[in-house]
C-alpha cells in the first residue's frame, strides 16, 4: 500500500501529515501558513 497524505484545512493553517507505507500511523510533515491567496497556498502545499 502506498503512503496516504493527510491535510488539516484549518482557518489559519493548514497541517499535512504523511503515512508509513502501510496506511497505518500518520505523521506530520508540515504546517502552512493559509493567510495568502488560495493560488499562493496552492502552491506552498505543492512544494511539499
Amino acid at each position: 500500500m502506498a503512503a496516504v497524505i493527510g491535510i488539516d484545512y484549518g482557518d489559519s493553517r493548514i497541517g499535512i501529515a504523511v503515512s508509513d507505507s502501510a496506511g497505518v500511523v500518520a505523521t506530520p510533515r508540515c504546517v502552512v501558513e493559509g493567510k495568502g491567496s488560495l493560488a499562493e497556498t496552492v502552491a506552498a502545499i505543492g512544494g511539499i
